[in-house]
């Protein structure tokens, strides 16, 4: 997970995860984050730290249940355009998501 520098309410510069700096601009706990999402308060925490990363479909399902779009949360990859795998590589099977 990527981690950039905010600014927080009070002035003070500190480095979050995208995840993170939502949470906080929504100011919740990571145990209301936790109610919400289904996943645990320290997997949470982790994932927030860059210790832990998560699976394509559990980021889809983490902004789902948030209501949120996924690229509010989480670094969203880059997905060439249709077709786009044929020319770059005859013979390769398409990326998988």
């Amino acid at each position: 997970m990527t981690i950039t520098r905010s600014t927080l309410d009070n002035g003070e510069e500190v480095y979050m995860s995208k995840f993170q700096q939502w949470r906080k601009r929504e100011r919740l706990t990571l145990e209301e984050l936790s109610d919400l999402t289904g996943y645990s308060a320290p997997m949470l925490n982790r994932v927030e730290r860059g210790e832990r990363s998560l699976s394509r479909i559990a980021k889809v399902r983490i902004a789902r249940r948030l209501g949120v779009r996924l690229g509010e949360l989480f670094p969203v990859e880059q997905i060439p355009d249709e077709g786009s795998w044929l020319r770059d590589e005859p013979g390769r099977l398409p990326p998988t998501i």
